[in-house]
């Protein structure tokens, strides 16, 4: 075993090598058509990593439907995997549930053991890159109900601009902790679980007046801001949302409503929009109509 996990770590800093080599083509070509794809490689080689990292003893006691199918060095590595591919599948939608673009490619297991298997936001902290220079780390929130609406709120300060919430991570805060404190702070919501999250930061820059109000605010100089975007279901009654939030900070919404993936984005800010059409549609699996009675 120790000589195999010895072996199995090598081959993993290829892997490693080549997720940095598509993480610079990422960068150089942000606007091609493409770049959707190879970030979805990147991220299904990383889940992989993370579940070497986890290492053997995190595995859980599995019954393959096809066994035998295999090379002893891929049964081992179905046995990392994917159960964790499975685990964090709520929080990764778009994983496809098979990889067959990597060599670790494992089949579906049928049966686990009740042992519990580790919490995601490891693997979210060990595949998500560091935010662009010179964007505030912010995270961004789409809550919704069981009929799979939108919450979304008319800002106080910008007549006539709808928005979900969101708000900025503080120094060395969890994103994901973040989007809880901040989902309670603007809205007073407590009862709602995260369903999923975008593995990858989402920036939209400010316009310059924008810009110039919110960095004599803020007294800094963000061109922009860098989002980490999570899915909530919300658990609780109506009655529970407060747009006065817990009362740890100022008012910024006049009112609020359950709305479609389209009613929130023809409401949003122009500057906003483009981020907002790639949150929904990174969640869609989710904001089906008839999908809230699958949940």
């Amino acid at each position: 075993m120790k000589k195999f996990s010895k072996t199995f770590e090598d081959i993993l800093k290829v892997e490693r090598s080549v997720v940095k080599e598509l993480k610079k083509k990422v960068r150089l070509v942000e606007e091609h058509a493409v770049v959707r794809k190879i970030k979805g490689i990147i991220e299904a080689i990383e889940t992989s990593l993370w579940a070497f990292d986890l290492g053997f003893n995190e595995c859980k006691t599995m019954v393959p439907l096809q066994p035998g199918h295999h090379s002893r060095r891929e049964e081992m590595v179905s046995s990392l995997c994917r159960p964790l591919l499975l685990s964090v599948s709520h929080v990764y939608p778009a994983l496809p549930k098979h990889h067959s673009l990597s060599p670790f490619c494992p089949p579906f297991f049928v049966r686990f053991s009740d042992l519990p298997l580790p919490r995601p936001p490891k693997l979210v902290a060990a595949s998500m890159d560091a935010p662009p220079e010179g964007y505030r780390r912010n995270v961004g929130i789409c809550l919704i109900n069981s009929s799979n609406k939108i919450f979304s709120a008319s800002r106080l300060d910008i007549p006539g601009a709808w928005q979900m919430p969101q708000g900025g991570v503080d120094p060395g805060e969890d994103p994901r902790i973040a989007a809880i404190r901040e989902l309670r702070e603007e809205t007073g919501v407590t009862s709602a679980e995260i369903l999923a999250e975008v593995p990858y930061w989402l920036t939209y820059d400010f316009p310059p007046e924008v810009r110039e109000k919110l960095n004599k605010q803020w007294g800094s100089d963000w061109k922009g801001q860098a989002q980490k975007w999570f899915l909530f279901r919300f658990t609780g009654k109506e009655e529970e949302i407060n747009l006065s939030g817990d009362g740890s900070e100022k008012p910024e919404f006049a009112e609020w409503s359950w709305m479609t993936p389209q009613q929130v984005i023809e409401l949003a800010v122009d500057f906003k929009k483009p981020v907002y059409e790639d949150v929904l549609k990174f969640f869609s699996s989710h904001l089906q109509p008839d999908s809230a009675a699958q949940v």
